[in-house]
């Protein structure tokens, strides 16, 4: 089953306790619901609410998130709305810097003004190191990951 989150509207001003956002929620390419969290501490709110009870029993087949916490709804959409704002930060930060991770922390360099600055071998050359890994030339799904790490 692949579960993602379209037209995510994800607001930060409001986000007090909990994120304030809201979603389409798509199984397998169709549209199956919508999510959304005022951002004041509550429960993620489901529509349809049996939308809430088919992702409970998708998420409880999948390795645990968060050790000591069983996977439910909740955990699953928090998780992809983490890694597609953790993407929309990514794609900021790449539009003009090199973003690397080095001893497992994230560090830019830049701003440079000529596009494709990430890949002029001299450029990156200068910049990143042996061990350095650098997100601009990875797969967005991969570059994602390792920022989250970077950033916890």
């Amino acid at each position: 089953m692949q579960i993602e989150l379209r037209r995510v509207s994800h607001n930060a001003r409001l986000s007090e306790e909990t994120e304030c956002f809201a979603a389409d929620i798509y199984i397998d390419g169709k549209k199956a619901g919508e999510v959304k969290n005022a951002g004041h501490g509550g429960c993620d709110d489901f529509h349809p609410h049996t939308l809430q009870t088919i992702l409970d029993a998708y998420a409880k087949t999948l390795p645990v998130i968060y050790e000591g916490l069983d996977n439910d709804a909740e955990l699953l959409v928090g998780e992809l709305l983490n890694a597609h704002l953790a993407s929309k930060r990514l794609a900021r930060m790449t539009k003009s810097k090199l973003v690397i991770v080095r001893g497992g922390k994230c560090y830019t360099v830049g701003p440079f003004k000529a596009a494709g600055f990430e890949r002029d071998p001299a450029v990156v050359a200068r910049h990143v190191k042996a061990g350095d890994l650098c997100l601009n030339t990875l797969p967005t799904v991969e570059a994602v990951k390792h920022l989250r790490a970077a950033h916890g």
